[in-house]
């Protein structure tokens, strides 16, 4: 038993990343070095929090002064829409990623909720 937990912990992964925390990894390049054995592979993300609802909306509704005559849905297109636009960036998470076997530790999110990674990888591996 005591040797399929110790197997088991090598595996278990917890993640820094809370449930109301949304992931975006943006669209990237890699490209071969060295023969086409090794590749140059840029990672750009970024993490952050939404914000549209609750004092946020009030605020945004007294401002441009909007009114609420029906009852709004969390899920309409307009807040949805929204939501891109008031966010609480995540500073400081370190997101690590699989890509097949390996295991790629990213750089920690900055305060505006972006992280990036550059790794030479060879495919062969």
């Amino acid at each position: 038993m005591s040797v399929f937990l110790l197997i088991y912990s090598t595996y278990a992964y917890t993640s820094p990343i809370k449930s109301d925390e949304i992931v975006i990894f943006f669209p990237t390049i890699a490209y071969p070095l060295k023969g086409e054995e090794t590749w140059a592979l840029h990672i750009h993300g970024w993490i952050y929090e939404p914000e549209w609802g609750g004092s946020v909306r009030q605020q945004i509704r007294r401002l441009f002064n909007w009114k609420n005559d029906e009852k709004e849905d969390d899920n309409s297109i307009f807040n949805k829409r929204m939501g891109a636009f008031f966010v609480d960036n995540e500073r400081g998470k370190e997101i690590t990623i699989f890509l097949g076997k390996k295991r790629f530790r990213l750089n920690k999110s900055t305060a505006n909720g972006h992280f990036g990674y550059t790794t030479l990888t060879s495919y062969r591996s």
